[in-house]
């Protein structure tokens, strides 16, 4: 992912989510299950991470709308050199010739490991759509994200080099996850699974977090800079929680939420506090793990609508 345009980019990740996985199994051949945005791997973030459900092979796809340049060629090149067998999938709005013959070259020299390289064009239209999402309110896009799947031919294969035998059958893990609830990593991962069915309107749930050093807690972004929402399952103090906090930065943003506490409290949580910057409900953990989680999703849902209108671009 790009930082020119990389709203844009996940926006495009996010309909492969959402509404598009097909259209690239019908580009690349292989099924695209278990989908993952911006899970890390190694040293990097993968845009798209996948796992074949037949062959058991995992897929990494990259993307970007404009032309292929040296950065993501280097991030291709990482992922070949990092990868034991796989499919990797590069999609671009337009190639440079020479990174397609270096990527290609580089396959082809992995002698002992197995990689499928699929170079996928974005079609114009897709930009043009993928603009027009990206203006909207952001609590508007996944609800929308169906008019990507009126273009005719979206994505479109230019080049492959593929090694993996037909007959082969990868490595990948596939079955019902069990979660550890000691694991901070897995609590998140748990949390976050929760939060897209509790709030599937907000596009930030959907992309992987890194475990935090103390206790199962999560960074949202909350729209624009120095404003996020946190919450966690248990802190060092036994305190489950959801809170949006504001840098110092943002100082004047947080005293202007500070003069309607009251209008808060009826909409967000009648427990609702504000101090040093933040501004969050805070309660002793349930029983149950889900009854908590559960508890924080409704509170968090609360505080992204009534805060969004002022964290995100675009009318409501």
């Amino acid at each position: 992912m790009s930082k020119n345009g990389s709203d844009k980019e996940r926006i495009f990740s996010l309909s492969q989510l959402h509404q598009n996985a097909k259209v690239l199994t019908e580009v690349i051949g292989f099924k695209l299950h278990e989908i993952r945005l911006e899970k890390s791997f190694g040293t990097t973030k993968v845009d798209i991470y996948a796992i074949d459900p037949e062959r058991k092979l995992e897929i990494f796809c990259e993307c970007q709308v404009n032309s292929s340049d040296e950065t993501h060629l280097q991030k291709i090149l990482d992922l070949i050199d990092a990868m034991k067998e796989g499919i990797i999938v590069w999609c671009v709005l337009s190639f440079k010739d020479e990174h397609l013959k270096i990527v290609k070259d580089k396959v082809r020299n992995a002698r002992q490991k197995y990689i499928n390289f699929y170079a996928v064009k974005i079609t114009e239209e897709i930009i043009t759509k993928l603009e027009w999402l990206n203006r909207l309110y952001r609590l508007h896009v996944i609800e929308n994200l169906g008019v990507l799947n009126h273009i005719e031919r979206p994505l479109n294969l230019i080049d492959k080099i593929e090694t993996i035998p037909t007959t082969f059958v990868g490595e990948a893990w596939l079955g019902e996850r069990q979660y550890d609830t000691n694991k901070n990593d897995e609590v998140i991962e748990y949390m976050l699974n929760r939060f897209r069915e509790i709030i599937p309107y907000y596009p930030n749930f959907y992309y992987e977090k890194k475990p935090q050093r103390y206790g199962p807690k999560i960074h949202i972004g909350a729209g624009i800079s120095g404003v996020t929402y946190v919450c966690s399952l248990r802190s060092r103090r036994n305190v489950a929680y959801a809170e949006i906090h504001f840098d110092k930065s943002r100082k004047d943003l947080f005293e202007e939420f500070s003069l309607h506490l009251q209008a808060m409290q009826k909409y967000i949580h009648p427990a609702l506090r504000i101090k040093d910057r933040k501004i969050g409900v805070y309660f002793r953990p349930f029983n149950s793990h889900d009854e908590t989680i559960d508890q924080i999703g409704k509170i968090l849902g609360k505080m992204i609508e009534y805060f969004s209108p002022y964290t995100f671009r675009g009318s409501r």
